[in-house]
C-alpha cells in the first residue's frame, strides 16, 4: 500500500542554508504510517496531526531530498526557486507503507 502527499519546501537562506519540507497526507493515519517509515528525522506538525515536517541542512537535508525523490518528488521542483525565493514548488511523494496492524507477524497461527 502506498500513501500519497503533497510536500513543499521554504528555503531558509539567513546565515547557514537549511530547509523546512512538509508533507501533508490525507489523513492523521497515513501521516503516522508514513512517519514509520522516514524515520528519526521527521516529526509530526504539532497543530496538524496530518502534516510531517522536517527541518535541517547540508547532509540531513540531502539524505531527506534523496528519499524524497526515490519515492516521486520532481527533484527540480522540490529545491526551486522559480516561483519564490522562499518556496520551493509543489511535489507529490507516494511512501509505501505497511500498516499497523498487518506490521506484526504471527507465527503462532
Amino acid at each position: 500500500m502506498k500513501v500519497k502527499a503533497i510536500g513543499l519546501l521554504r528555503h531558509h537562506f539567513w546565515g547557514q542554508y537549511c530547509a523546512t519540507i512538509a508533507l501533508e497526507f490525507a489523513t492523521q493515519a497515513h501521516a503516522s504510517d508514513a512517519l514509520r517509515v522516514l524515520g528519526d528525522a521527521w516529526s509530526q506538525h504539532n497543530i496538524s496531526d496530518n502534516v510531517l515536517m522536517f527541518h535541517g541542512a547540508k547532509d540531513a537535508l540531502s539524505e531527506v531530498e534523496k528519499v524524497l525523490i526515490r519515492y516521486g518528488a520532481d527533484s527540480r521542483k522540490l529545491t526551486s526557486l522559480a516561483k519564490s525565493v522562499d518556496y520551493g514548488e509543489i511535489f507529490q511523494v507516494e511512501i509505501p507503507i505497511v500498516p499497523k496492524e498487518q506490521g506484526k507477524l504471527n507465527i503462532l497461527a
